[in-house]
């Protein structure tokens, strides 16, 4: 079925930045290690006795500004229309985070990490129900089948929070609105800007923490963001991470992550992105400087779980693995071309 599967070459008028030519890149990896999918027939058979397999659980990680909700999109519509017709639902991690209250709660109980002082930390999410809705989509392709007919009907849909940002003040709030989807679904993808990254180890956090030019560096240049936060905060980011791997990765079997040759880029991505923005909404939005400060706020993270090469160590150490995931990586240039896949 190889010949099914959409070809990795550019076409005549791409480049490696086109949005279509990385989602042919995911698409394959896709369908590459889920064959099945590339069977229309077959999935017609299963839909009509109901005895569906479960959906494709995919995770997609890249830093602000590099275009991962965009390429979700484009993913999404590749593989739902033809030669494929896939049922495919795409969600961002930024819709579970706690409600309003929860974020001020949790500022509170933390009033010397600054980190957690607003949403977008692992740690700002609420893990129980991510974790039930992605058990729920695990199972959406359950069905009741009546044996006195021959219509089969999905026996589930599943409600999707939405977290509207522009509530109190860009504080952001929970929306009362949810967004619902029916089986039966072939793919599931959940997107975020940390979704991936793994905890360390708290030994290696104080040896890493304690550098001013820490071995290996991260992918930026100093001074880094990291230092401007005490070793207590960076550790209890790391719990929040390590309860969010134990809880949420083991749905995912597949995983892409998008990784720029240097974090500094996102300070430019994330600029441009706002900049665009303002320039279709009448210039409401943030001025450059705040931008600057946004991206500061994520950058620690970027900087400690996001450097490959001190991961990488470990794993030579320690003999750790990804977990057992499928991993595709995509490494991303500052104009966001696809250098290494």
């Amino acid at each position: 079925m190889s010949d099914k599967l959409p070809t990795s070459q550019l076409a005549p008028e791409e480049t490696s930045s086109s949005t279509s030519y990385k989602s042919r890149l995911i698409a394959r990896f896709v369908l590459e290690h889920n064959p099945h999918l590339l069977d229309g027939s077959q999935r017609n058979v299963q839909r009509k006795s109901g005895k569906l397999q479960p959906p494709v659980m995919l995770s997609m990680q890249g830093p602000q500004g590099a275009g991962k909700s965009t390429l979700a999109a484009s993913l999404q519509a590749l593989l739902q229309d033809q030669p494929y017709g896939l049922n495919v639902a795409v969600v961002s991690l930024d819709d579970f985070y706690l409600t309003h209250q929860g974020l001020v709660d949790l500022a509170d109980e933390h009033p010397e990490n600054k980190l957690l002082h607003g949403r977008g930390q692992p740690g700002t999410h609420d893990v129980p129900l991510l974790k039930n809705t992605l058990r729920a989509i695990s199972h959406i392709n359950d069905s009741d089948n009546d044996l006195s007919t021959t219509t089969t009907t999905s026996s589930r849909t599943v409600n999707l929070p939405v977290f509207d940002k522009s509530l109190f003040n860009g504080q952001g709030d929970r929306a009362p609105l949810s967004i619902q989807i029916e089986g039966p679904l072939d793919i599931f993808i959940l997107e975020g800007w940390s979704l991936g990254f793994r905890p360390l180890p708290p030994a290696t956090l104080e040896s890493y923490h304690a550098q001013p030019s820490p071995i290996p560096p991260p992918s930026r240049p100093p001074p880094y963001k990291m230092h401007d936060h005490p070793l207590a905060a960076i550790i209890q980011i790391n719990a929040n991470l390590r309860t969010i791997s134990q809880e949420v990765y083991p749905f995912f079997p597949l995983h892409v992550v998008i990784r720029p040759r240097s974090y500094d880029y996102v300070y430019a991505w994330r600029l441009e992105q706002e900049r665009q923005m303002k320039a279709l909404n009448g210039g409401r939005g943030m001025e450059d400087e705040e931008v600057r400060r946004f991206v500061d706020r994520y950058m620690p993270a970027y900087e400690v779980w996001g450097n490959e090469a001190l991961r990488a160590g470990l794993e030579a150490e320690e003999g750790e693995e990804a977990g057992g995931r499928e991993v595709l990586e995509l490494v991303f240039d500052e104009e966001r071309r696809v250098v290494q896949s």
